[in-house]
């Protein structure tokens, strides 16, 4: 999923016109990306795993680790398409499934607490973590240039 594992309703339909359908089959197929690079050959093998150091060369893809991949779905205004759909090999989708669980659990402990000062407090410091882990990951650009994306494709519609 490029940029940025993003998902949106009507991504089944783009998925559809550029001819390349979520098929289960097929599922681990983008884990062997063909890159094509113009002018720069070595950029095609320079591709870097999680247990890699980094070298100063530039990769034209890397993998995220099961547990690291997120991915992103674009809030919409309006009528929405078709269901988000998402085919993942399955130690991503356990990874996914895992940390799903994580988060209605954090749910569950948010809608127990009654007392509302409480319950502020709480979503108060839940923010600041997130915009500090936005700040330092630098996904505050990553947001941003969504947030762009999501205007434009609402635009076209």
């Amino acid at each position: 999923l490029a940029p940025y594992n993003v998902l949106h309703s009507h991504m089944a339909t783009v998925l559809q016109g550029a001819h390349m359908p979520l098929d289960p089959n097929f599922v681990d197929v983008w884990a062997h990306p063909l890159c094509c690079t113009a002018a720069m050959p070595d950029e095609t093998l320079s591709g870097r795993s999680i247990s890699q150091p980094e070298t100063k060369t530039n990769s034209t893809y890397h993998f995220v680790h099961p547990s690291k991949f997120i991915p992103v779905v674009v809030p919409e205004n309006g009528p929405r398409g078709d269901p988000l759909q998402l085919v993942l090999p399955e130690v991503y989708h356990d990874a996914m499934k895992q940390q799903n669980e994580e988060i209605i659990q954090i749910q569950m402990q948010m809608m127990s607490i009654t007392d509302d000062a409480a319950k502020k407090k709480a979503n108060e410091a839940i923010q600041g973590h997130f915009r500090e882990w936005l700040h330092s990951t630098g996904k505050s650009r990553q947001l941003a240039d969504l947030a762009r994306f999501a205007g434009q494709f609402q635009e076209r519609l």
